[in-house]
């Protein structure tokens, strides 16, 4: 029996033949146990060939580094990235580049494109400026350990200070009603004191549940602060326009261009180690902890791994305080 003409249009349509399953508006994947009939490859060139009868290829961005990241420094507008393609002797050759789109009232922006080559470039002068040797990063873990043990032995303390008092408050308003329904104090005086050592539990309360958010997660955030710094340059040398994108979002805030130079927030952690690139960079094999403490109290002395590591710490407790 003949297929009909229409019935075998249908059939080449189907997306479910190179195992996407489409129900009631839900999108899912066939079993990839489950052998296909012909790859999505495949399905779309027959799409092609059909043309007005066919499905049209949905769109997809392709993956393309500092997307909806860094605006413009003179309008503000968002910059965009596409790629020019070139014919070399090699082959086809694709050059990235980002530019302002001068969108909405800001038509007169005189800003031009700049290179995606050009802005690695001047990334990777900042990660340079940044980095820390190994000798300084296995110090600084050390002397966050020791600090982390400390701090934490102090809530402890803390809290079980906090636990005693609550318990006391909570007794002496116990004792106060009991001694309102004896008579042996005024329904006025009950009000009055109740009041009084409610608002004092209430604070109590509130210290404690302070004490108990500070999971001393700033600790692995350190570690990962002077691990970032220690590694970023050769991760972004050798990663993806993807990871270049996750590698610049880590560094900071507010990422703009501005006559081609990429400006941005310096997270102060890093913000820090820049300003002390010379000494963070300093290969100090066999340093124990007790043998670098600050050098100065001078604020324009150059400051020892010590001082540089109490300045990131004290940033990154009180974030989490």
């Amino acid at each position: 029996m003949p297929v009909l003409k229409n019935v075998l249009l249908t059939l080449l349509r189907d997306e479910f033949y190179f195992g996407k399953l489409c129900w009631n508006g839900e999108v899912d994947v066939l079993d990839p146990s489950v052998d296909r009939l012909l790859s999505e490859s495949e399905f779309w060139q027959i799409q092609k060939i059909l043309g007005e009868r066919g499905l049209s290829k949905p769109y997809r961005h392709e993956e393309v580094g500092y997307r909806m990241l860094i605006r413009c420094g003179e309008c503000g507008n968002l910059l965009t990235p596409y790629f020019k393609e070139k014919e070399t002797k090699s082959g086809t050759t694709r050059y990235y580049y980002l530019r302002c789109t001068h969108d909405g009232s800001h038509k007169e922006c005189s800003q031009v494109q700049i290179g995606f080559k050009e802005l690695d470039s001047q990334i990777l002068d900042l990660l340079s400026s940044i980095s820390i040797s190994s000798a300084f990063f296995d110090w600084a873990v050390k002397w966050l350990k020791e600090c982390n043990y400390k701090r934490s032995e102090n809530q402890t303390n803390e809290i079980d200070r906090i636990n005693a008092q609550l318990k006391d408050t909570q007794k002496k308003i116990d004792n106060l009603i009991e001694m309102g329904m004896l008579g042996v104090v005024t329904p006025q005086e009950v009000k009055v004191r109740k009041e009084s050592l409610q608002n004092e539990r209430y604070q109590l309360e509130r210290d404690l549940k302070g004490l108990n958010v500070q999971t001393f997660d700033w600790l692995e955030t350190a570690i990962k602060t002077f691990n970032f710094a220690k590694n970023a340059r050769y991760y972004f040398e050798h990663g993806s326009m993807l990871d270049k994108s996750q590698i610049l979002k880590a560094l900071g805030a507010n990422f703009y261009v501005i006559d081609k130079k990429l400006c941005l927030d310096l997270l102060k952690p890093y913000f820090i180690l820049k300003e002390n690139a010379d000494i963070v960079c300093l290969e100090n094999d066999g340093c124990e902890l007790s043998s670098l403490v600050s050098v100065s109290a001078n604020v324009d002395a150059v400051k020892s791994w010590w001082a540089i590591c109490q300045d990131v710490r004290t940033i990154l407790v009180a974030s989490y305080a």
